[in-house]
């Protein structure tokens, strides 16, 4: 009874809303992707596209608002013990899973656990000494050392500490991808059919949180009958789909297609929150085990030819030493006299002293991912320039990023990054990346990083790890660009943050 009676209350509170504020309930939204995901286990992977669609299914037990500060989602509230080691996060009662299950204590233990396990970076991982239930609605984790980015780390949506059942985590464990999609999110999965799309339903017994809408947090409404994901490789057919009606959302746009599209009435055109473009250099494995030969590599490199030719048109991107944003709390010019320097003269000393011999620097491409594409054909005729024996293989992206785990296979691989908020969640910082990057004061100064209270004494941490980039050269600072996005003018309540999601939009006639 108890939980009919809240399905009842959650859909009267539904009608309200939308009585009062004319937004709309019903129609399928059909959204173009570029890529489809191998998985949409949210433990498993840090590509987009998983969370793009499992954020709509499954939920964590802490979000961002607006600003990119941690809030409860799934936790009622938290207390932290004096000395800041023991945080007791109190769980939401009366939330459901899609298979009828309510949340309890155990889900949340068997899922940050198996998170540990797959999807936290090590420095969160090494720091936690045990997750335990101390009561049915409540969890208690325990801290090696204080670190008030518990909550931030736990918010954090790449790789992100999804909640699922624990039959669910205890079925796959840390070896095998989740393949039960279940969780307590406002849309629930309904089938993938490989290849063509990913369809989602609404979720009608979802428990929603009462506040505004704020960020990724507050109220979240299932206005849509269901979120149709589509798999569509070529980005000029993702475009004219848009204008021509086929899908309401796509991304990514090719930016050439920016003025033409930007003329029609019936298209929203939008760039979104700020990337970054990369380098990874491997660092613990083969020649590039030299720092001057990663060295070498960082003053060859010409960023705005790269840019350019990525990207095209400067509204696209810009010139920034910054291992974060400008946007940021955390932006400083550490690196700055050191990036871009486009010296290839020096580039060709550092070869010269770094006893190179000519062997193979293998340069492993994923060839549908057009920035990676672009990018890596462009690096390569730079590198030839100052003497290095660069070996471009290509691979599809599947196979890429298999080959990516082996250090044996690569030497060199474009990449690039969300929008962050937060300096320790850089893939590069995590002792246990894919580019090896074994540095003992790194780790000393990302320790201090994330147990500094003071934010001015932990910008000045910042700064010295971020001239350890610079030194030691584990990736190679492109620039920031900006992905082109467009969507139906009918698509409303669509919120303009770095992560997509579709609660809260409706489809106006």
């Amino acid at each position: 009874m108890h939980r009919r009676m809240l399905l009842i209350l959650v859909l009267l509170m539904g009608l309200v809303a939308i009585l009062a504020t004319g937004q709309e309930s019903g129609g399928q939204l059909v959204v173009a992707l570029e890529s489809e995901p191998s998985t949409l286990d949210m433990h498993w992977s840090s590509l987009n596209y998983i969370r793009y669609i499992a954020s709509h299914i499954n939920e964590q037990l802490f979000t961002q608002d607006a600003g990119f500060r941690a809030v409860p989602e799934l936790a009622a509230g938290f207390n932290v013990s004096e000395d800041g080691r023991i945080y007791a996060i109190q769980i939401r009662e009366g939330v459901f899973f899609h298979n009828g299950q309510e949340l309890v204590a155990d889900d949340v233990v068997a899922s940050l656990e198996r998170w540990l396990g797959r999807g936290a970076t090590g420095h969160i991982k090494n720091n936690v000494v045990s997750i335990a239930k101390s009561g049915k609605y409540e969890v208690t984790i325990t801290l090696l050392e204080p670190m008030g980015f518990l909550p931030t780390a736990l918010a954090v949506r790449r790789k992100g500490a999804a909640i699922y059942p624990a039959s669910v985590v205890e079925a796959a464990g840390t070896g095998d991808k989740i393949t039960e999609y279940i969780g307590t999110g406002p849309y629930e999965f309904t089938e993938w059919v490989p290849g063509s799309h990913v369809l989602l339903s609404r979720y009608a017994d979802y428990s929603s949180r009462t506040e505004e809408p704020n960020g990724y947090g507050g109220r979240k409404t299932a206005y849509l009958d269901e979120i149709k994901f589509v798999f569509v490789t070529e980005a000029s057919v993702r475009a004219v789909g848009v204008q021509a009606g086929d899908y309401h959302f796509a991304m990514p746009i090719p930016n050439d297609d920016y003025d033409r599209i930007e003329a029609n009435p019936d298209v929203i055109s939008l760039l979104s929150a700020p990337r970054m473009m990369w380098i990874l250099l491997n660092a613990g494995e083969g020649a590039l085990t030299n720092r001057k030969l990663r060295q070498a590599i960082q003053a060859a490199v010409d960023c705005e030819e790269l840019l350019i030719g990525v990207f095209g048109d400067q509204q696209f991107w810009r010139l920034d030493s910054g291992i974060m944003w400008q946007e940021t709390a955390w932006w400083t010019d550490a690196g700055a006299s050191r990036y871009n320097s486009f010296d290839r003269d020096f580039a060709r000393q550092l070869v010269a002293e770094s006893g190179y011999a000519g062997e193979p620097i293998r340069m492993i491409v994923s060839a549908p991912e057009a920035l990676v594409l672009n990018g890596s054909i462009i690096l390569e005729q730079q590198l030839k320039s100052i003497g290095l024996n660069i070996e471009a293989i290509e691979y599809d992206v599947a196979t890429h990023r298999q080959v990516k785990k082996d250090p044996s296979m690569w030497e060199i691989s474009v990449s690039d990054s969300t929008y962050r908020t937060h300096p320790s969640l850089h893939i590069h910082l995590n002792k246990d990346w894919d580019g090896g990057w074994h540095n003992a004061a790194k780790e000393i100064l990302v320790e201090a990083l994330l147990t500094e209270q003071d934010q001015d004494a932990a910008l000045a941490i910042w700064r010295a790890i971020e001239n350890l980039y610079y030194d030691d050269v584990p990736i190679v600072k492109v620039g920031d660009f900006y992905d082109y996005i467009v969507y139906r003018k009918e698509v409303k309540g669509f919120a303009e943050l770095p992560e997509l999601f579709f609660w809260n939009v409706w489809l106006e006639d």
